[in-house]
Parts: C-alpha cells; structure tokens; sequence
C-alpha cells in the first residue's frame, strides 16, 4: 500500500507543469537582488528585544525562560515585580500587563545560533538572509499555482523588494516573520496541490507545513486566511469537502490557539498591543481604521501608522491617498472581470486571502513590517495586473487601442512604485535601521564609559 502511494505521488509529481528555465534564471537573479538589497543589516548588530531574549539565553533575565519561550516577556500572574525591580517593566505599568507570544519554533532557533553554535550578531543575521532567500523560491512556487508565470514572476520581485522584509531580518527577533511566512507559502501551495489536482499528499504536507508556519510564530494565521477564502470564493464543489480543505487549516489553528489560551499567553494592559480574547470589542473597533491603513501600505506603499494617524485625525490629506488608492483597486478589478474564470476565483482567494490576514494583526499599530504575509495576496494582484497591462498592449487591436493605452499609462505607476521604488525604499530602510541601531548602541557604550569614569573610587 505504502509503495503504491509512492508511485502514485511520484507520477503526479512527474505531471505538475515545471517552471521554464528562464523562470528559474530570473527567480535566482530576485534572490541576489533581495540579498543585496538587505546586505547592510549585516552590521545591524542587536536591537532592542534581542537584549531580552540574550539576557534569557543568558540566564540574566529577572524571570527564567526555556529555549522555546524567549518571546514571553510577561506571561503569568506575579511576574511583574520582578520585572520591574530588574528594570524591564516601568514602574507605571498597569498591574495586569500581559505580553506573552508562542513562538516556539522561532524561540528554539535563537537559542540554537547562541547557546549551541556561538554565533556573532552578524552570522545569525547571515542565518536570516538564509530565510529570506528561502521565502522567495517557497512564494514563487505558491504564485504560480495562482496566476500565470510571468504575473508569478513579477509579483515575486514585488514580493522580494517589498519593505515589509526590512524589520524581519535587520531584527533577529523578528525573524519569526520570516519563518511563518516562508512555511506559510509551502502550506499554501501544498493545499493548493491537493485541492486543485487532487495530489492527496498535498493534505499532509499543508498541515506539517501549516503546523510548522504556526510554530514560528503568530503571523501564520494570516497564512490560513487564504485557505478560509479559496473555501469560500475559489470552489463549488459540495460544503463536506470544502470543510475537509478548510480543516487542513482549522486543525493547526485550533491546535496553536488552544495552547496559547492553556498556557496563558497573549497580551493585555498595553495601549500597543490588544489581546482579541482579552479585549474582543477595542480590538474589533480598531480594525475599521487599522485595515484600512494596511491595504493603503499594502498597495500604495504609504506608512500605515502615517495613514492610521490620519484617519484618527479625520485629515482632509487624506485624498491624496485615496484617489491613487481608488485608481489601483479599478485596475485589478479590470485584471479580475478580464480574467478566466478559474483564475478569477483564484484572484478572489488573493483578495479575500489578504484582507482576511490583516485582522488579526489589527491588535498593533498599522505597520509595513506586519504584512508579509498579507502581501502573499497583494503582491500577486499587482502581478496579474501588471502582466494584464502588458498582454493588452502586446495584442491591442485598432478599435480598443486608446484604452488600452490609457490602461497601461495608469499602471505604470504601479510598475515604478512596486518594483523601482520599492526596492530603493527597502535598501534605504535597511541602511536607516542599521546606522539608528548602530548610533543608538554607540551612544549607549559612551554612557557605560562616562559612567565608569565618573564611579568613586575607594578611599584605601
């Protein structure tokens, strides 16, 4: 039996369509270019949270904490006092503070690059550009289940030079990005093998691949919002197998979430981070100005926290978003009413797929960090409606030759900001974090110096 389901995975594997060596040259080519672009966070050294999780790897920490629980800062009932006295939590913090994330696979890799293999700041920042070049190729074979090869091809570029990746590798700590999203794109495509060729190993690789996006870290569930929208949007087949593809997501999640409400995790007593099971109604209230904020990042590149102000304030500058925001939802609607209609429920699933993973991340402030995974979506519409453009122009005929035009000129924009723009602005971003991170660290050095000088000396 087990030998037959071999053979049987072997010939479906022999007859998935292979990406043309072209494809592969260009996706290599993404690879260096991101690596390039995010070489200066080599000597970004460590920031803020990474002190933490090296005091717990240290033994320093005021409260002990296991190689899987270095991102529970404040987890139980107690923990407080000692935090304070240590210097951790101020003296004003509110006395049920709660910040407390499950991560455990993310957790364990740091305590490996440290405990175990003695790695420098910049080898474990070498360990995160490994995980970046590793999120490229596993999103490139997620998009081209999704849209055709050219549109998977630039919306891996705008993908790979999106600023979304900037924090996630110039800060060790938050490498748990990297990880849930790289496992979130192997998931998805593995649950898009079974579900649209009925690769049946493809169900068992989505949940060790979902369970392992989980295990790195909270970010993953947005991940398993594409799996809630293709159930909804992208299939008619009958509700008992839709809820059987909808459990390849449901089952990990249940699983993470039963743990980290068993365990006590979370986050509560903090005006940065909102707890969806401690404070359901402030948490439901700020996603109507929070989401928002995140698609104008998402597809315009503004500043989410920029445009959340702006919303709060009820800015009238808020139109100069919002028109060229306007601008590019009419041009994936085109993309989309043009498309097939197998690839239109997909293109639904993107659209679904990423407003539905900017809810959970309504419990902070609007941030382009937050959204990698969400830009899984994002960055495969502006892809296919890039591509749309292109093909439109490339087969115009005399009678929609001016609208065609007028199309193309509209998405040229898009083209600069996502894959010229962008690029610029993550390099910047990158350079920007290292050189604040690094004068933050000399400036903390020269205090320890002045400090030293100026201790009393013995009177004997």
């Amino acid at each position: 039996m087990l030998a037959r389901r071999l053979v049987d995975a072997s010939i479906a594997w022999k007859r998935m369509p292979r990406p043309s060596l072209k494809s592969l040259v260009i996706v290599a080519l993404l690879v260096l270019i991101a690596l390039w672009l995010h070489w200066p966070s080599l000597g970004a050294g460590l920031a803020a949270d990474d002190y933490l999780n090296r005091a717990m790897l240290d033994g320093e920490y005021p409260v002990a904490r296991s190689p899987l629980d270095l991102y529970s800062f404040l987890r139980r009932p107690g923990e407080l006092a000692p935090l304070q006295d240590g210097g951790i939590a101020p003296w004003w913090s509110h006395p049920d503070l709660k910040l407390s994330l499950l991560r455990p696979l993310a957790s364990l890799l740091l305590w490996l690059d440290h405990s175990v293999l003695g790695l420098s700041a910049r080898a474990q920042h070498v360990h995160s550009l490994l995980w970046l070049a590793a999120l490229i190729i596993a999103y490139f074979v997620f998009v081209r289940r999704v849209v055709a090869e050219g549109a998977a091809l630039i919306a891996t570029a705008v993908l790979a030079f999106d600023s979304a990746l900037v924090a996630p590798i110039a800060w060790i700590c938050n490498r748990t990005a990297l990880i849930s999203a790289t496992f979130g794109a192997l998931g998805l495509w593995a649950y898009l093998r079974h579900r649209e060729d009925g690769w049946h190993p493809g169900a068992k690789l989505a949940l060790v691949f979902f369970t392992l996006a989980l295990a790195g870290g909270e970010y993953a569930i947005c991940a398993l919002a594409y799996v809630l929208s293709y159930e909804l949007a992208a299939t008619r087949e009958p509700l008992g197998i839709r809820l059987r593809g909808l459990a390849l997501a449901v089952v990990p999640a249940a699983l993470y979430l039963s743990v980290h409400i068993a365990l006590g995790y979370g986050a509560n007593g903090s005006v940065v981070y909102i707890g969806p099971f401690q404070s359901p109604k402030q948490f439901l209230s700020e996603a109507t100005l929070r989401i928002p904020a995140m698609i104008a990042t998402e597809l315009l590149l503004v500043p989410g926290e920029q445009f959340y102000g702006k919303l709060i304030a009820r800015s009238p500058e808020l139109w100069t978003s919002l028109i060229p925001l306007t601008l590019v939802v009419v041009l994936m609607a085109g993309t989309w009413r043009r498309a097939e209609p197998r690839a239109r429920c997909l293109l639904t699933m993107c659209a679904l797929g990423a407003l539905f993973g900017m809810l959970p991340l309504t419990g902070t402030i609007p941030s382009v960090r937050l959204l990698l995974i969400a830009s899984f979506g994002g960055s495969a519409l502006i892809g296919a409606t890039i591509w749309d453009s292109a093909a439109l122009v490339a087969h115009a005929d005399s009678r929609g030759r001016a609208l065609t035009w007028l199309r193309a000129a509209a998405t040229l924009p898009v083209l600069v900001v996502h894959l010229g723009f962008s690029a610029r602005f993550t390099h910047d971003h990158t350079i920007l974090w290292k050189n604040i991170v690094g004068g933050i660290r000399a400036k903390h050095l020269a205090a320890r110096s002045t400090m030293t000088w100026w201790r009393p000396r013995s009177c004997s």
